[in-house]
């Protein structure tokens, strides 16, 4: 699953959506957030 917006990025990987790492880690998958400054945000679940 791939979610993206056109906001203003800037979003660290490491600290956005704990929860749903969480979950997702749990069921065998992985969970990665892009979001280059001033480019939006796309958050990939792959389980």
């Amino acid at each position: 699953m791939e979610v993206s917006d056109d906001g203003v990025g800037g979003v660290p990987g490491d600290a956005a959506l704990p929860a749903l790492t969480d979950r997702v880690l749990a069921v065998g998958g992985s969970l990665t957030v892009h979001s280059p400054p001033g480019t939006g945000t796309t958050i990939t679940a792959v389980i």
